[in-house]
């Protein structure tokens, strides 16, 4: 596997990524962690919502549609396009910014911050532990992150090295990756077929943490009364049942 670079995501997501992810969720799973989120924020009563790295609005959109005030980030203007244009379709008054997740504009002005669908560790540990610094700054006081992950906990014990994920009809992605027990990271390499061509191959380089690390970084940074969900439907997280971490954190 080719060693990947730093910035890889910056690649990835504005030349693989940004061509496919209309494919990546179908409307019923959308619809299902829409309704996750929806039930979350009713519960913590949260009304002010920042969704970084907020990608082309899958999930931005659906949430401003319930009535919520729904703020997005991304670095990415390319997709931070398409975001505007659908939310112009749907007479969505959703504020859209660029920028960097480590370096967020903001100033205790959100009930909540959430990252979701796997976008937490694509830096190196003082990047990442940035972003939960930046967010901390962003929420007020009492304010809540939502962090949604995969974690070592939930994804080493099903490991799969190589596999296809079937997006569409004449749409396949292969799917490799390797874990780095010296630094945990997930390293991977994705190439899309289309009409059964194989594309070129886009890298990823993923921190994954464990639950403690989690634990361990957000409390260092301001957080506690932690809330971990084990999967979209909300059931509490169970070691070797849940599927991924979806971590509500309060701003202390």
């Amino acid at each position: 596997m080719a060693k990947q670079k730093s910035d890889w995501w910056e690649k990835f997501f504005k030349l693989g990524w940004q061509q496919f992810h209309h494919y990546m969720k179908s409307p019923e799973q959308t619809l299902r962690e829409i309704n996750l989120l929806d039930q979350i924020l009713q519960q913590y009563a949260c009304q002010k919502v920042l969704d970084v790295p907020c990608g082309a609005g899958r999930i931005t959109h659906g949430l401003a549609e319930r009535g919520y005030e729904l703020h997005g980030l991304d670095f990415n203007q390319g997709v931070l396009d398409e975001a505007i244009a659908i939310s112009k379709e749907k007479s969505l008054d959703i504020v859209w910014k660029q920028g960097d997740m480590r370096e967020l504009p903001y100033q205790e002005e959100f009930d909540m911050l959430m990252c979701f669908y796997g976008s937490f560790g694509y830096f190196d540990d003082q990047g990442n532990e940035a972003f939960v610094v930046a967010a901390n700054k962003a929420l007020k006081k009492g304010g809540y992150l939502l962090i949604d992950v995969p974690i070592i906990d939930t994804i080493l014990p099903l490991f799969v090295p190589q596999r296809y994920h079937q997006l569409a009809d004449d749409l396949l992605v292969l799917e490799k990756m390797e874990f780095d027990i010296y630094t945990s990271r997930m390293k991977g390499t994705w190439q899309f077929i289309k009409d059964r061509e194989m594309g070129d191959p886009y890298y990823t380089d993923i921190r994954l943490y464990t639950f403690r690390e989690m634990i361990d970084l957000l409390g260092r940074n301001g957080f506690g009364n932690f809330d971990p969900r084990g999967n979209y439907d909300g059931d509490p997280f169970v070691f070797r049942k849940a599927r991924r971490l979806i971590m509500v954190a309060q701003k202390l």
